[in-house]
């Protein structure tokens, strides 16, 4: 009797749950199809891209480190373009060329026919690397993010590709080093990511091919030496058909293999209009795998892809520059490049090397215009980083001790500095309540620092309730003001506490009169109910928050709502299917409003 009435239980039940089901899948069925497109990136349209958020993480980190290691690194002659020069036989290079390095490879190595760049490869065997210990010099130097270079332009893939033999695992260094540098990075709390240079294959052996040394003799070597028949002079640096689409997997390998926060893409991707469609096609898988992983979502995927030049669309992702840092603050946020050495990316013997306190300068100056330092380092091809890298980092690690918290989840302030011998920097934290001020030098003992950006006209004294050096917080400064500079005046000596390299004062401003930060992480995704958008609050200040459209191609900006405080979204019920928008948010408090968050566009988006 009860396995009986259990049975008729089950059974209602079941046809219950089979209901649910039934209804759950008519109500999907009448969700039109390209909401739920909307909810992942469109590989055949360029427009979908501009759905795109820098996350929170990047633009806190303000500071990753990659190494350029590899092949390469044996010679450890030139520079990383060993590969590219050494097959020079006839200096026909117009760029690149340091002329030196074909007799040093006849000289070190022989004839390139018979002594190529793939025999090289057996010589870097990695044989005193040790992940751990280089990663604690990449965390201890105080960033926060470290890239793996999966790939220069060589094609020797520096992790276990399925795609190619030559890679770090069947060859050379015998070992998976780019899983080893992933689990010791996550072990210390820092962003992992990749960095592909692949693309550059194209031509980069043209040399080896032009002038018949071994890339001809073998068809094996194919997958090394690609196949170029580039002019050698660059001018014709089209891809060929196989090159693109060996390209295109192995990238998204790269991606699917490392599930990484970041990737950065060297300019070889957009040097030939052949690359366009892949470039839309890669950028929108990564953007999707990180929303399939749970990194984040349509709008905001939670990842940081880099690129140069005009890879990408503006907003679309992030812009790189190479050994370049912008004139002024920018709206959206990028990245600079920088090498440790002076010689070029990767170690080459006799190498020098910047000093510590150009490289703290330099970041300072690239934080101050919404920017992130990404610094290369360069261990020898044996896996240890020589002496100097080693001391660099070290010293850059000491002055993020004392002085991180003006790097570190800071944004731009008005205005990003005063050029002049001594460089002034200014940054401020999220809240508005403190700006940080960095001087390149000591002022001098009881001199007097004057800052024309924080006068009385610009800065209401009653704002400011205490000046102090970071290092020496105990000692708050004397300071005056009026309408000609904010004045600060030094201790009578340097505080034993501070770091060298680069002085910061901290200005505290009062809460209740701080403005509040704008917006954040701003998303719109479009559904069935219209398009929601949703916003990261970065103010306590913030009582209310604005909400402005307009369409995208016609008319201005109009206030749409007025969200209260502690509300980070909001769903725009009345936006048209056949309409693009663009949409914009600032947050007030009793004292003033915000600046405006980056835009995010919406709707019926098409190529």
């Amino acid at each position: 009797m009860f396995f009986k009435l259990f049975s008729n239980r089950m059974e209602r039940k079941i046809t219950k749950n089979i209901l649910t089901v039934s209804f759950i899948t008519l109500i999907i069925s009448l969700i039109p199809a390209a909401s739920l497109l909307a909810q992942q990136y469109d590989t055949t349209k360029w427009n979908t891209l501009k759905n795109y958020q820098t996350p929170e993480w990047f633009r806190d980190a303000k500071f990753g480190i990659y190494p350029h290691w590899g092949v390469y690194s044996v010679p450890a002659f030139g520079n990383e373009w060993y590969g590219y020069e050494m097959y020079d036989k006839l200096e026909q290079s117009p760029s690149y060329a340091l002329k030196t390095v074909y007799p040093h490879h006849l000289a070190t190595y022989g004839d390139p026919a018979i002594f190529g760049y793939k025999d090289l490869i057996p010589f870097f065997k990695a044989e005193n690397f040790n992940a751990d210990t280089l990663m604690s010099y990449v965390a201890n130097s105080g960033a926060k993010y470290f890239a793996h270079l999966t790939s220069h332009h060589d094609a020797f893939l520096m992790y276990n590709s399925r795609f190619s033999k030559w890679n770090c695992v069947n060859m050379g260094p015998k070992k998976d080093v780019g899983l080893l540098f992933q689990a010791a990075a996550k072990k210390r709390g820092l962003r992992f990511g990749i960095s592909n240079h692949l693309a550059e294959n194209n031509w980069f052996f043209q040399f080896n091919w032009h002038n018949n040394f071994d890339a001809n003799r073998d068809p094996g070597l194919v997958d090394l030496y690609n196949d170029s028949t580039n002019s050698v002079d660059l001018t014709n640096t089209e891809p060929s058909d196989r090159w693109v689409r060996r390209w295109l997997e192995i990238s998204e390998e790269m991606i699917d293999y490392f599930k990484p926060d970041y990737v950065y893409y060297d300019r070889g991707w957009s040097m030939h209009p052949k690359w366009t469609p892949y470039r839309k096609i890669l950028a929108a898988y990564q953007y999707n795998k990180a929303i399939e992983w749970g990194k984040g979502v349509y709008g905001a995927p939670g990842v940081a892809l880099l690129y140069k030049d005009s890879g990408l669309l503006t907003g679309s992702a992030i812009l790189d520059h190479e050994n370049g840092i912008p004139s002024s603050i920018q709206v959206l946020p990028f990245q600079s490049d920088e090498s440790i050495s002076n010689n070029g990316w990767c170690y080459v013997a006799g190498n020098t090397y910047k000093s510590a306190a150009y490289l703290v300068n330099r970041l300072v100056d690239i934080v101050s215009k919404n920017g992130n330092m990404m610094l290369s380092i360069d261990p020898k091809a044996d896996g240890t980083l020589p002496d100097t890298t080693r001391k660099r980092l070290i010293e850059l690690g000491n002055w993020m001790k004392v002085n991180g918290e003006a790097i570190y989840a800071t944004r731009p302030a008005e205005t990003f500095g005063i050029e002049g011998t001594n460089q002034i920097r200014f940054t401020r934290n999220k809240d508005s309540n403190v700006i940080y001020i960095f001087s390149s030098s000591w002022p001098g003992d009881k001199a007097v620092l004057n800052l024309s950006p924080y006068n009385s006209e610009r800065l209401d004294s009653t704002k400011i309730s205490k000046i102090t050096l970071l290092g020496a917080e105990d000692h708050p400064l004397k300071w005056s003001q009026n309408e000609i500079a904010l004045s600060i005046t030094m201790p009578s000596e340097i505080p034993v506490k501070t770091s060298p390299y680069c002085y910061v004062f901290k200005m505290y401003l009062d809460k209740a009169r701080a403005l509040p930060c704008r917006p954040s992480n701003l998303t719109a995704v479009s559904s069935a109910k219209g398009i929601k958008l949703s916003w990261v609050n970065n103010s306590s200040q913030a009582k209310s928050f604005i909400i402005e459209r307009k369409n995208k191609d016609k008319g201005n900006f109009k206030q749409l709502a007025v969200i209260g405080h502690g509300v980070t979204s909001f769903v725009d019920t009345g936006a048209s299917t056949k309409e693009i928008y663009i949409y914009r948010i600032r947050s007030y408090s009793t004292k003033g409003k915000s600046n405006y968050s980056e835009e995010v566009i919406a709707g019926d988006i098409k190529d």
